[in-house]
């Protein structure tokens, strides 16, 4: 339950990672773009989700900076801003944001604030790019910092002069004497970008101000949204834009969005052995329903139990190729030496989309330890070719009919894996379309058998694993799954 106005709010995920992660969601920097804005906090979102480490605090008033003191109470000693438009791009950015931090701290530890820091030939005052900015926590806080302004002293600096630099980001700003210029020259432009106030408290009290390493800002997608922001706004709306106006990188995630190559997931990217629920061991569903992706829907029917010659198995993906690579499998594939079943399959089929090939042999091991071992596996292959097999090309956002088409009314296990939180649809579907979408699927599998499962993501990115019947909203789903 909440009430009242909430300032922040913070997510726990781990003991053991010293950094936090912050994100200002009323940001007002792109308020004129309102839709933009909300589709690259969405795209932030799912980006962060999948490679961040630490706990998460999302901040509704920018202002208030009350939530670094808690977070320094809660052990964290480092906390790491993020702007609209950023994002780490691999899981590497953690390992390497831990070893930035580690080199600042063997130079001088008496730091306060670091960032991608701007100095601009033309003479305007440095400022924090609007990427991320990493504070000490402990710095802070024995520094007794205010708000988020300071008075218009702007102190000299000496920037570094060792040529490490990312799109004129210093790598450092060091202390130096004097003023830095005559009053009237100053020039402060984006001297409101968050914590930029503090590159002026931290040299008027002697500490060395850090900047981002290439190294690091490698490993992050800067979409730098303020570029080309009407022509990047309509190309996230699947409408027509003009790419040459935004950045590169605003240009690769168009690309990515709206030329969307499908390869075929001959293995699961993530573990093939996902979490059950103990209620279902060996209950034996009638019917099995997911996508051809992996191996994911057969380990579930691996714990929940087959009926050979009478379980039916639905497979369904949007992608041609994918459903042919599946009919193929299982017509033709004796279950031994996947990987090489795989190769020979592409070399049969050249034109696929195979670029997770590579994948294949080096999970296929870890599958087979997944379902107990090669003869524990070999003797549920046998079962599963007993089984009744539909494989059908049918889209489950736009087009369910298809699908429900070949389904049978009965007790039936539907893993529809992430499709609804899967970034490209939540980005590119017109309102409420997901929405509609999902609760439509549900109130499906809800006629199959009252006790027919879900299992997969809702719109609002909630694991689920439940009976259909007690999925009530597409977005609102915390409390539904069971599983153990």
């Amino acid at each position: 339950m909440i009430q009242g106005q909430q300032n922040w709010s913070y997510s726990h995920t781990e003991h053991a990672w010293p950094i936090v992660h912050a994100f200002i969601d009323r940001d007002p920097h792109l308020n004129t773009h309102a839709v933009l804005k909300q589709k690259l906090q969405t795209i932030q979102n799912v980006e962060c989700n999948n490679h961040l480490r630490g706990g998460i605090v999302n901040l509704y008033n920018m202002f208030d900076t009350s939530w670094m003191i808690s977070m320094h109470s809660a052990d964290y000693r480092y906390a790491v801003v993020w702007f609209d438009g950023a994002w780490p791009a691999t899981e590497d950015f953690n390992l390497l944001l831990a070893d930035e931090i580690d080199s600042y701290n063997e130079q001088d530890p008496e730091w306060m604030v670091a960032g991608q820091i701007q100095v601009d030939r033309k003479g305007i005052y440095p400022y924090f790019n609007r990427s991320f900015v990493i504070v000490n926590l402990a710095k802070w806080v024995e520094h007794q910092v205010g708000p988020l302004w300071e008075p218009a002293r702007h102190p000299n600096f000496m920037p570094d002069e060792s040529g490490r630099k990312w799109e004129d980001s210093a790598y450092y700003l060091a202390p130096a004497d004097g003023k830095w210029k005559k009053e009237e020259e100053y020039q402060y432009i984006n001297q409101d970008v968050w914590a930029t106030s503090w590159i002026q408290y931290s040299l008027l009290r002697n500490l060395k101000v850090w900047g981002i390493s290439d190294a690091l800002m490698d490993t992050v997608t800067l979409i730098k949204p303020w570029l080309g922001a009407d022509e990047l706004e309509r190309g996230l709306s699947g409408e027509f834009h003009d790419p040459s106006e935004v950045s590169f990188q605003g240009k690769k995630l168009l690309d990515s969005m709206n030329i969307p190559s499908s390869p075929i997931y001959f293995c699961n990217t993530e573990p093939s052995a996902p979490t059950t629920s103990g209620l279902l061991e060996n209950t034996v569903f009638d019917q099995y329903v997911g996508p051809t992706a992996g191996f994911k829907l057969l380990y579930y029917a691996y714990k929940y139990g087959v009926n050979p010659g009478f379980t039916r198995f639905v497979w369904f993906d949007f992608d041609e190729d994918s459903v042919k690579f599946k009919r193929d499998t299982l017509k033709m594939w004796d279950g031994e030496d996947y990987p090489g079943w795989v190769e020979q399959w592409c070399e049969n089929n050249p034109d696929v989309n195979k670029d997770l090939l590579g994948l294949t042999k080096e999970r296929w091991p870890s599958i087979v330890d997944q379902f107990g071992g090669q003869q524990s596996w070999q003797n549920f292959w046998t079962q599963i070719s007993f089984c009744d097999h539909t494989v059908v090309q049918a889209d489950l956002i736009q087009d369910q009919e298809q699908l429900f088409a070949k389904l049978q009314n009965l007790r039936t296990f539907f893993w529809g894996s992430n499709i609804y939180s899967y970034i490209i649809p939540k980005i590119l579907s017109k309102p409420f379309v997901l929405e509609r979408s999902f609760m439509n699927l549900i109130e499906r599998i809800q006629k199959t058998n009252n006790d027919s499962w879900y299992s997969g993501t809702d719109v609002n990115d909630a694991d689920l694993m439940c009976p259909a019947r007690v999925i009530g909203s597409a977005t609102n789903n915390l409390i539904a799954g069971l599983e153990e």
